[in-house]
């Protein structure tokens, strides 16, 4: 996806701009002192591939358990008593696993 982002020094940025630029999803860091508007978008940049990065990890960790969920034959009224860690080929798992042997 292609970010759309504007950072404006020293300048200031019309309401109607700022207007066009939040209906274009265009993203305006603005600030008086060069290194404090590029730490600004900086810091948007990390927050939102930290906001990316969870999202795959949390698809990762779904896809997982209804793998071994489906493998197992286990059902949505399943019970499990004990647990423990996933030792699956890929490593990317990380946490409980629900099965009772390794889906590797």
């Amino acid at each position: 996806m292609l970010e759309k982002k504007i950072l404006a020094f020293e300048v200031k940025v019309t309401p109607e701009a700022q207007k066009l630029a939040d209906k274009l999803g265009v993203k305006i860091f603005v600030g008086d002192i060069m290194h404090e508007v590029i730490e600004a978008y900086m810091k948007n940049l990390k927050d939102e591939k930290e906001k990316e990065l969870a999202a795959v990890e949390e698809e990762a960790y779904l896809s997982t358990f209804l793998c071994c969920s489906h493998a197992s034959g286990m059902g949505p009224n399943a019970m499990v008593a004990e647990a423990g860690t996933c030792e699956t080929l890929s490593h990317k798992f990380k946490g409980t696993c629900l099965r009772e042997s390794n889906c590797g």
